[in-house]
């Protein structure tokens, strides 16, 4: 349960993606000494000779942080799955 009062949420989306087999996730949350958040993330793509589903995505995640932050910095990585 989020409270608002005390919590804001932060979405990630990657954006339209043509098949199946991304993701995003999030790997570390880092507060700032200057009141920002710094927060890394990894964009899962499939490999090339993967079987993903033939349909349009729109690979996303939500996560809750601190409602004092005044900046919130996301960094993302990609990796490609296995």
């Amino acid at each position: 349960q989020i409270d608002f009062f005390k919590e804001r949420l932060v979405v990630i989306a990657l954006g339209k993606r043509n098949t199946g087999g991304y993701s995003v996730t999030v790997t570390d949350i880092r507060p700032q000494t200057n009141g920002t958040f710094d927060i890394l993330a990894v964009e899962s793509t499939p490999s090339p000779n993967m079987m993903t589903t033939q349909a349009i995505t729109t690979p996303y995640t939500v996560i809750a942080v601190d409602r004092q932050v005044s900046t919130i910095n996301v960094k993302i990585t990609q990796q490609q799955a296995m």
